[in-house]
Formats: structure tokens, sequence, C-alpha cells
């Protein structure tokens, strides 16, 4: 498989059989709004050359403080619609399917193909349609979960007992979101995903990565009870 020229800056960071095979993986994710706009971009420039994408909004005022997509141009478009435009901008041999509609069992023969699952999106119903999905693929759960300038990224598996939807046991403070998290949860929900792929460490749920870029700490792992 060839490595196209757009993705040499890459080299180095990834061996020449790790690029490809991050080129050869099926990535869905599900939900983009601000974090998940910032994780498709991330998993376009290392390369991902198969994605599937599930979002049922439009841009709007709301979304452009956070959302990579949002500009005047693109105020009122799908979000999917948009994502395809910038995914096509960066890679045109792109495979790239969105689907308008909220990802929910009836999307898991869509899906079903895909090396693993990224989440960004805190809506039940797609939490047991993945989890659904999860346990007969045997594939994992990428989930991002950012408010105001933090939030939290875990790896979900077809054995955890728990559901994925306690993950999100917590109420959220508000729902005012900065692009700042958007961008850092993103990066890190990309990296995760790309770990599987090349079987690196990830952090697997009750496990992870919580981050407060208003905090001295910043980032700590920690584990859920």
């Amino acid at each position: 498989m060839a490595i196209q020229q757009i993705f040499s800056g890459n080299v180095g960071t990834f061996t020449k059989k790790e690029q490809e095979k991050i080129q050869g993986s099926k990535f869905c994710i599900v939900g983009l709004g601000g974090a998940g706009s910032y994780t498709l971009e991330c998993i376009l420039r290392a390369g991902v050359e198969k994605i599937i994408v599930f979002d049922n909004a439009r841009l709007d005022y709301p979304d452009f403080n956070r959302n990579l997509f949002s500009t005047s141009k693109s105020l009122g478009n799908r979000k999917v619609h948009s994502a395809l435009n910038r995914a096509l901008e960066v890679n045109p041999k792109i495979l790239f399917k969105p689907y308008t509609e909220d990802f929910t069992e009836f999307s898991i023969p869509k899906a079903e193909s895909s090396d693993l699952f990224i989440c960004c999106t805190e809506n039940p119903v797609a939490f047991e349609a993945l989890e659904k999905i999860s346990k007969k693929r045997k594939k994992p759960v990428i989930v991002c979960s950012v408010e105001e300038m933090g939030g939290f990224v875990s790896v979900y598996s077809s054995q955890n007992k728990k559901s994925l939807a306690s993950l999100f046991s917590k109420k959220k403070k508000s729902e005012s979101i900065s692009a700042s998290a958007c961008m850092f949860g993103g990066a890190l929900a990309a990296s995760q995903a790309i770990n599987i792929i090349l079987k690196k460490n990830v952090f697997h749920f009750p496990q992870k990565i919580e981050f407060d870029l208003f905090s001295k700490k910043l980032v700590s792992v920690k584990r859920m009870k």
C-alpha cells in the first residue's frame, strides 16, 4: 500500500507499516459537535482513509465558539456535510460516508464493519446502540466528553460489565464548552483510537483520562468506582 505524500510528515512518528495500518483502518465517529470535529481532524491528519460519521444536527450560532466546521459560510449546513467537505480538502482520495442521522440500533448495520467507534455524543440512545455493536463485533468504543475547559476520554471494550452510560454518572456543571477543551479532548480521543489500531497503550474503562485546562495538574488518570 502506497503512503500518500501528504502524510509524509508522519514518518518518524509512525513507521511505514504503522502508517499503512492506519491508512487501511476504518473509523466510525458518532457525534460531530466540538469534540467530534477536532477528533475527525486529528484522525484525518494521521492518515485514516476510511471514515463513517453520524450526526443529524446543523451548524448553528452556539457552535461557532467550538466547532471546527463553523464558519459564516457553513451556518445552517449539516455537520456531516461540512465534515465531508473538510475531509476532501485534506485528502481527496478519502472514502468518507456521512449519515444525517443520530446513531441508533438501526444504524448498526451501516457501521458494524468499522474497526473501532468514537463516541463524541451524550445521547443515551447512542450509548445503548454503541454498547450493543461493541459487544456484537468485539470492537472498542473510545468515549470523549467535554465541558467548559475540561473533560475526559476512556476506552470502553466489549468485556465491560458496566454500561457505557455509567461513564457519564456525573451531571455536567454547565452547557458551556470551550474550543480549547474540544481540541484537547478530540486530540486525546484520536490518539487513543490510533493507539488501539497500532496496539499501543490505552486507558480502558474504568480508567479514564481527565483533563482540566484551568488546573495546574492539567491531566490525570483516574479509576472510576
